[in-house]
C-alpha cells in the first residue's frame, strides 16, 4: 500500500519511514502508556531551558493538567528537538468513579506518583525519575519532499481540554508555527458551551444507538 510507511508499525524497506510519520516528522509515535491509565492524572512541567519560550506564554509552571495519563516517549529525542513542557505523572487522590468524566480524577490532586507497576508484576519503576517530554517541537524533512516545523503533545483528549491552561498551549502552538508574536497571555475562552465525553472505547453497537449525523456536529447551529 502506498501509505504503509506513515503507520507507527512500520519497519520495511524504507529506512528513514522507521516508526511511521510520527517518528520521522513528529519525533515519536505511539510506545506506551507511562502513567497507568484512568488512575494517574498529568501535570505539566515547564523544561528548564524553556521557561522563556513564547509557547508557554501566560502559562505558569505546573499549571498545565489534563485527566488523561502521561504517555511514554523515548529518549533522547532528535537532536534539533526542543523539550517544552515535561510530564508529571500524578495519583488521583479520591475515590476512583467510572461515571465522572475525569474518572474521580481532579486538578487539584497534588500527590506526585512515586511508583508504578512495571510490566513485569515483580518490578516497579518511578514514572517521574525521569519525566518524559510532554510537550517538544522538532524541524523534520520529508525524503525527496519539504521541510517543516512541528510541535507534539502527548495531552490534549478531549476532557483535557477543559484546563485553560492546555488550550493556551495549543493556542500559543498556532501562532508560534505560523512565525506570529504569541500573544502574552492569549484569550482562551470556551465559546459556547462544551461537555466533552470521558475517554473510553466503544463498540460498534454504541456508536449505532447514538445516531450522529454530520449536520448534528456543525456549530452554531444553522
Amino acid at each position: 500500500h502506498p501509505f504503509k510507511h506513515y503507520d507507527w508499525r512500520y519497519n520495511g524497506e524504507k529506512n528513514q519511514w522507521q516508526g511511521g510519520f510520527g517518528k520521522l516528522v513528529l519525533g515519536e509515535t505511539w510506545v506506551a502508556h507511562h502513567g497507568r491509565h484512568k488512575q494517574q492524572s498529568t501535570r505539566g512541567i515547564i523544561a528548564d531551558e524553556s521557561h522563556d519560550h513564547p509557547l508557554v506564554n501566560g502559562i505558569d509552571d505546573g499549571a498545565i493538567w489534563g485527566p488523561t495519563d502521561v504517555y511514554r516517549v523515548r529518549t533522547p529525542l532528535d537532536a534539533d528537538a526542543e523539550n517544552i513542557i515535561m510530564g508529571q505523572t500524578i495519583d488521583r487522590t479520591g475515590d476512583f468513579d467510572d461515571t465522572d468524566t475525569l474518572y474521580g480524577m481532579r486538578e487539584s490532586d497534588d500527590k506526585i506518583a512515586m511508583d508504578i507497576m512495571s510490566d513485569d508484576p515483580e518490578k516497579t519503576y518511578n514514572p517521574n525519575l525521569p519525566m518524559p517530554p510532554l510537550v517538544w517541537t522538532k524541524s523534520y524533512q520529508l525524503p525527496g519532499g519539504s521541510s517543516g516545523r512541528a510541535l507534539t503533545s502527548t495531552i490534549g483528549a478531549s476532557t483535557d481540554m477543559l484546563d485553560e491552561e492546555v488550550r493556551r498551549l495549543f493556542v500559543n502552538a498556532v501562532y508560534h508555527l505560523l512565525d506570529m508574536e504569541v500573544p502574552e497571555k492569549a484569550n482562551v475562552t470556551i465559546v459556547g458551551s462544551y461537555t466533552p465525553s470521558a475517554f473510553s472505547f466503544h463498540d460498534d453497537e454504541h456508536w449505532d444507538t447514538m445516531h450522529l449525523l454530520v449536520e448534528d456536529q456543525i456549530w452554531p447551529k444553522r
